[in-house]
């Protein structure tokens, strides 16, 4: 349910005929004008589809295609109306005419008609309604939601209309149980015209058979723009006023930060790691967003974990949770432990199993970090002294004791700093021009060996475990 933009309208369907026959076109407008093409549409067999939170235009569409066989779900529809999403809404009528045209191409018709409103100029209308339906052609109506006098703008898919009595079968978007509904001739008529800027305004989408082009256009068209853009209207809704929100790709934003201080984290952290990591080690990047809440202070950070998400942050920095699907951040601490946690659903995604000592390690890796050469490269940082005073203390046992470690043991710490052994063993990758080539290895060959023991031996050309070891314990002691 949404306002729809109104724009100029034709008279009618043969003012449309005859525009597109001065402009060359009339053989590709028959689909949309010709009532005898194909039988009429079975509602009861018709896909349905419920929409998502304002995405009321793109569910009927996509039910329209699915109904012709071509694959599409409102997340598609809404990438092709070319809305931002991260204005956090559904298409309007502008944007659903611009998704229609990028299907049908120039034969799309205008779906705005201007209406007197008067008993006769409706009938007019209805009529050619009935007509393309009866033609086997689904057709998409805004109207208000219902009588009441605030109700707001609604796309409805109808299906049928029984020529005797005048009932309207349509497919409701916005309820579970939403398919073959019906309402009398009257209250349809009621609802149908909306308001436009010259006064009222009645708005009709026909969805012929697509042409061809329309399965390879919908089969490589993604789905993360509108799940970006309902992640939008869901942050939004719980953070409130004082918190601003961006969109980097798959990242929804919210902070509490200075404008200048926000824009910093969201191009010079977000923007800027997340081009790297997919240059890197995960081309393609993310195919579902994530919430990423910066917090502009421990006093905020505490307070906004308990209230928003009923828990007690079990780190002063941030964390990542899973469930949540969420980057949560102290960000007054710094922008590292945002670069370690967005590693994170990135390797979930990517490498699905992956060990803890190597998600952490190369999560660890760029918790201070920099470019060089283009690249984004892990430093010298804070876990480099504790794990040096654990090597020393005896504490270190071994590279194939980290390397098989579970989960339960490598967070168990048992093995001195395990995060430091991890993430400097990332670093003389690094050092060696090997991180990535082993990323790559490592995942290839993780089901033959989960240790990744295999992976590190061939990428260092190295047939001894502790031979590496040697060299990396060597290696560590010229860091400064």
């Amino acid at each position: 349910m949404r306002p729809s933009a109104p724009r100029p309208a034709l008279a009618s369907g043969r003012a449309v005929a005859l525009a597109l026959v001065a402009a060359g076109l009339l053989s590709a407008f028959h689909a949309f004008a010709d009532p005898a093409r194909r039988p009429a549409l079975d509602p009861r067999a018709f896909p349905f589809e419920h929409q998502a939170p304002d995405f009321c235009g793109e569910a009927c569409l996509a039910m329209a295609l699915r109904h012709w066989g071509v694959e599409a779900d409102q997340y598609k529809v809404f990438a092709l109306s070319g809305l931002d999403p991260g204005e956090g809404r559904g298409a309007y009528t502008r944007e659903m005419h611009a998704a229609a045209r990028r299907i049908w191409g120039d034969a799309c018709p205008s779906p705005w008609m201007e209406c007197a409103a008067t008993p006769a100029d409706l009938a007019k209308r209805f009529d050619e309604l009935t007509d393309r339906v009866a033609a086997g052609t689904p057709c998409m109506i805004c109207c208000r939601y219902s009588e009441k006098p605030d109700a707001t703008e609604h796309f409805r898919l109808v299906t049928a209309v029984d020529r005797t009595t005048g009932e309207v079968t349509y497919q409701e978007p916005a309820e579970k149980a939403g398919a073959a509904r019906t309402m009398t001739r009257e209250r349809f008529l009621a609802l149908w015209p909306v308001s436009g800027s010259q006064g009222k305004l009645l708005i009709l989408f026909p969805f012929p058979e697509p042409p061809a082009a329309a399965r390879a256009l919908l089969a490589g068209t993604g789905t993360l723009a509108g799940r970006v853009a309902q992640t939008v209207r869901r942050v939004r809704a719980r953070v409130g006023p004082g918190f601003r929100l961006g969109v980097e790709g798959p990242f929804v934003i919210a902070s509490d930060q200075s404008a200048r201080g926000f824009q910093t984290s969201r191009e010079g952290t977000i923007r800027w790691a997340y081009t790297h990591l997919q240059d890197q080690f995960f081309p393609g990047g993310l195919s579902t967003p994530v919430e990423v809440y910066l917090f502009d202070g421990e006093r905020s950070y505490n307070a906004h974990v308990k209230e928003w998400f009923g828990e007690e942050p079990h780190t002063p920095f941030g964390y990542y949770t899973h469930e949540r699907r969420a980057l949560i951040m102290n960000i007054a601490t710094g922008g590292g432990t945002l670069v370690h946690e967005m590693v994170h659903p990135l390797m979930e995604e990517h490498f699905p199993g992956v060990p803890s000592w190597f998600n952490e390690g190369l999560a660890s890796l760029f918790e201070q970090c920099g470019e060089r050469d283009g690249k984004m490269v892990g430093l010298l940082n804070w876990r480099y002294q504790g794990l040096m005073a654990a090597i020393q203390n005896k504490q270190f046992v071994s590279l194939d004791r980290l390397m098989q470690s579970t989960t339960r043991a490598f967070y168990g710490n048992d093995q001195g700093d395990n995060y430091g052994i991890a993430r400097y063993l990332c670093q003389y990758l690094q050092a060696r021009g090997k991180i990535e080539a082993y990323y790559r290895e490592f995942k290839a060959t993780y089901g033959v060996d989960p240790t990744g023991i295999a992976a590190l031996k061939k990428v260092l050309g190295e047939e001894s475990l502790e031979k590496i070891q040697a060299d990396w314990l060597a290696w560590l002691k010229t860091l400064k």
